[in-house]
């Protein structure tokens, strides 16, 4: 689903998009379709292989992918006191009126 979307993007945006250069190759998103196909088949031979190949990919999932937020620039977004929540002050505003 992730991925459709990315593409509806990039076309939307065109070949010199931004998302397009930050995605990359996304080796991750191609690679995790075709490890739960190996999974499946491995399923019937072994149910350990097939559990640690989802394992395996659940894993990856878990590391969070910074591509997009390299791209755009962290310098450009500020972070706010309290983790983020609404209507917080960003780090150096001014609180001495």
């Amino acid at each position: 689903m992730k991925w459709i979307l990315q593409q509806l993007i990039i076309a939307s945006q065109g070949r010199d998009s931004l998302l397009k250069k930050a995605v990359g190759v996304d080796w991750k998103g191609k690679a995790s379709p075709f490890l739960y196909l190996i999974a499946i088949a491995a399923a019937f031979w072994s149910q350990w292989i097939s559990l640690a190949i989802y394992v395996r990919v659940a894993l990856v999932w878990l590391v969070p992918d910074r591509r997009i937020e390299n791209a755009l620039g962290s310098n450009k977004t500020q972070p706010f006191v309290g983790g983020g929540t609404a209507g917080a002050a960003p780090v150096n505003a001014n609180l001495t009126s």
